[in-house]
């Protein structure tokens, strides 16, 4: 349910406003001070913040290892999380002067580039969407939308304090935003767009599992509004990705760029994960440029995918976002082949003697698949790795989901005509397999070997199975325990590639549920 549009009573109205007149005195002063002066004020005010909210602080240097571990030390980390309190310090300061002095002042701050891609975008006619977030001071870049001669409309949530929304949306007015609200929107923009107005829309928040669908963002899975991608194929408004960044001095820079190609897939539900994969990545790599100017403190990633969500997302990732990658991947090896660059594989699969003495024991029937690479298919595989652990439930699926982005990734090989370029085999009884007339280039090796077992794995939880049972669904009447190999491979031409695959350099280990009938263990 909504809030009641009922007005609050004249005493809560003046509680509210008498709550309100501290902090009001402090803008004043904090909009009057000498602008120098006012940026450092700001920083010192985001140092301060950083101490008193240690939660937020958390969930900022949480946000940015998720984002950066593998690029930047920890006491990096620490640098940019500091940072960017101290950005939201010299905002708070900003937003002072612009609601309590001429909004001239500020914005004879900023400076706006890329004006022709508004004007080339306007030129069809159907009014313009804008694709931002936020970064910089995300409040001033609706306002700078007056540099540009073009109306503004801005999607809005209310906020909760019915007095605090007031002081908010007179703020965004002064501007000269027109203000949509959120449980409005549709509408709203319609209409806004009818008139060709902009409609800006900020796209890098935590959306509802109904409201959003799973794109990459920074390398993980992260649940993001759709309601630009819906807005854009629905009305053929062009998207025109505009954000604003800190610069030298306290000045601010906008920047407008060149509309984002609409898909066509033919296929709605890929449209709107294609449209929406690219957005995320243009705010991502704008992000990149300028990290401590981010929200870090927001909970980007809170919703999460389930393991069939996450499936379903991977999948898609490799059919669509990922095609061009493939295609960069096939290439090479098409051309080696007609060549006549061609290498041959040896391997072997065994587990590793116990004693000094012993000898390996081999491994039939090991499942071996040689697939080109691209970076979609190998970050998806190692994505489930990552998050295998998180749950009993996400431990028991990863096998499938593994299995399934396989499939996924064989199969657009298969559509883009390379069918050749698939090689499989398996593990004779020995535990030797060989591929022949592999094209020389790169290459990924994905083996995998499942053992049966008549009774349910320690990993499913007694509650788990006691659920089961009264919810009447069948007891696991055993489990597989499945090894996954998956090596990176470079093959020369003419040359021999030996590869060996055993019970100590496994890729992933995980257990999948049999529910069958009469399941016998494997000897």
């Amino acid at each position: 349910m909504g809030r009641s549009a009922e007005r609050p009573s004249p005493v809560g109205r003046a509680l509210a406003w008498l709550l309100l007149a501290p902090l009001a005195l402090l803008g004043v002063t904090l909009a009057y001070l000498p602008w120098r002066l006012g940026l450092w004020v700001g920083r010192r005010l985001g140092d301060l913040a950083y101490w008193v909210l240690p939660g937020r602080r958390a969930v900022a240097r949480e946000n940015l290892e998720r984002a950066f571990a593998a690029e930047r030390s920890g006491p990096e980390l620490d640098r940019l999380c500091r940072e960017s309190f101290r950005h939201l310090g010299m905002i708070l300061v900003e937003a002072c002067t612009f609601y309590f002095r001429p909004t001239s002042i500020l914005l004879s701050r900023v400076e706006v580039e890329g004006v022709d891609h508004l004007k080339a975008a306007a030129a069809h006619g159907r009014g313009i969407l804008l694709l931002s977030g936020h970064l910089g001071n995300w409040e001033l870049l609706a306002a700078a939308h007056l540099h540009t001669g073009y109306p503004l409309s801005v999607v809005v949530r209310p906020l909760d304090s019915a007095a605090l929304d007031r002081l908010v949306a007179r703020f965004r007015e002064r501007g000269g935003v027109e203000l949509i609200p959120k449980r409005r929107a549709l509408r709203g923009v319609r209409e806004a767009l009818r008139r060709r107005r902009m409609v800006g829309i900020l796209l890098d928040q935590n959306a509802s599992r109904r409201e959003g669908v799973f794109v990459p963002f920074f390398g993980e899975p992260a649940s993001t509004a759709k309601s630009l991608a819906l807005l854009a194929l629905w009305s053929g408004a062009p998207v025109v990705p505009v954000f604003i960044r800190r610069d030298r001095e306290g000045r601010h820079r906008v920047t407008f760029e060149s509309a984002v190609p609409p898909p066509a897939t033919g296929n709605r539900e890929q449209d709107i994960l294609a449209f929406t994969t690219a957005f995320s990545r243009i705010v991502e790599s704008t992000i990149r440029r300028s990290p401590e100017q981010w929200f870090w403190m927001h909970r980007r990633w809170r919703t999460r995918p389930g393991v069939l969500g996450m499936t379903l997302a991977f999948s898609l990732w490799g059919s669509v976002a990922g095609a061009q990658d493939l295609s960069a991947a096939l290439a090479p090896l098409r051309a080696a082949l007609e060549r006549g660059e061609v290498a041959v594989l040896n391997g072997a699969a065994f587990v590793e003697p116990r004693r000094p003495e012993g000898a390996p024991t081999p491994l039939a029937g090991v499942a071996i698949v040689m697939l080109p690479p691209a970076p979609g298919f190998l970050g998806d595989l190692e994505a489930v790795k990552a998050h295998a652990r998180d749950s009993a439930a996400r431990y028991l699926g990863a096998a499938g989901e593994v299995r399934k982005i396989q499939e996924a990734h064989e199969q657009a090989v298969r559509q883009a005509g390379a069918s050749h370029l698939v090689f499989t085999a398996a593990t004779d009884t020995v535990g030797r397999f060989e591929l022949k007339g592999i094209p020389a280039g790169e290459w990924v090796l994905l083996g995998r070997h499942e053992i049966l077992h008549p009774k349910p794995p320690q990993k499913i939880p007694q509650q788990d199975r006691a659920s089961r049972h009264f919810l009447l669904e069948p007891q696991p009447s055993g489990y597989r325990t499945v090894t996954y190999w998956l090596l990176p491979l470079r093959a020369a031409a003419g040359g021999e590639v030996r590869v060996e695959l055993h019970d100590r350099n496994p890729w992933l280990t995980a257990v999948a549920e049999e529910k069958t009938q009469g399941v016998k263990p494997t000897p």
